[in-house]
């Protein structure tokens, strides 16, 4: 499997499920959308190298297709310190991401999860989406001083090769200004029976069917300007923040009895 040119992003509101059994680091995963299109809720998570979400010239998985079609990552966990970003899951958390959101959620990473996934739909589109197909190696931030970090930009968008481009069963239209609703469930719209491929070039959506007569499409490029940035960034654990709180305190509690 190639290694992407994307490289991973996070969202508000969380269900973690991370290891404890060994030393782990404290890592706020951050996301922003930065071109002119939105995510939908997303996958993202640490492993040990195990986990993988797509190949690039292969046919998508059902849980990719249903990621892609739908927005829903529910197929897919990390073999270990993965979490489900996305809506109603944290408190504040939004439905999708439109252009400029952002958000974070903060990750317990096992020592030996250095590899991290994100992947996330497209909106508007069918079958459009963010994310690395290889895990994306940040063993420099385990256990690393608070304050490391690393970002990355997603510049390459995917097409899952699962449903044919149809505004009538793409979700998130009028993100992009088609008043047209769109689908949403998996299957809805026409079987493409193809493979997951890059998009690139201009005009990506010139050649969706049933577009609003009023939508310019020209307006979009794929051509190498970052969707969103994900970065990710170590800061105290809980119980370190807690002692330090303690021990302020306590500080405080002595000076007041002398």
């Amino acid at each position: 499997m190639k290694t992407s040119k994307l490289h991973p992003i996070a969202f508000a509101g969380i269900i973690s499920i991370s290891s404890s059994a060994t030393a782990a680091t404290s890592i706020r995963v951050s996301i922003q959308t930065t071109g002119p299109v939105g995510l939908a809720p997303g996958i993202a998570g640490f492993s040990n190298g195990s986990f993988d979400i797509f190949d690039p010239g292969s046919a998508a998985s059902a849980a990719l297709e249903n990621l892609a079609e739908t927005g829903s990552p529910a197929g897919f966990m990390p073999s270990s310190g993965g979490a489900i970003l996305g809506p109603g899951v944290g408190p504040g958390s939004p439905p999708i991401f439109a252009p400029g959101a952002s958000g974070s959620a903060v990750f317990e990473v096992a020592d030996g999860d250095n590899m991290f996934h994100f992947a996330s739909m497209l909106l508007p589109s069918n079958d459009w989406f963010i994310g690395n197909g290889d895990g994306f190696d940040v063993s420099s931030l385990l256990g690393a001083s608070n304050g490391s970090s690393l970002f990355f930009d997603f510049t390459t968008v995917w097409d899952a090769g699962t449903e044919l481009e149809d505004f009538d069963f793409s979700p998130g239209n009028p993100l992009i200004g088609i008043m047209n609703p769109g689908g949403g469930a998996a299957d809805f719209g026409t079987d493409q029976g193809g493979v997951v491929t890059a998009l690139s070039g201009s005009d990506p959506f010139g050649a969706f069917a049933n577009a609003d007569l009023g939508f310019d499409s020209t307006q979009f490029d794929f051509t190498g300007e970052p969707i969103a940035r994900v970065t990710l960034e170590v800061i105290p654990e809980p119980s370190t923040s807690l002692l330090a709180g303690l021990s302020i305190l306590l500080g405080l509690s002595r000076r007041r009895r002398h």
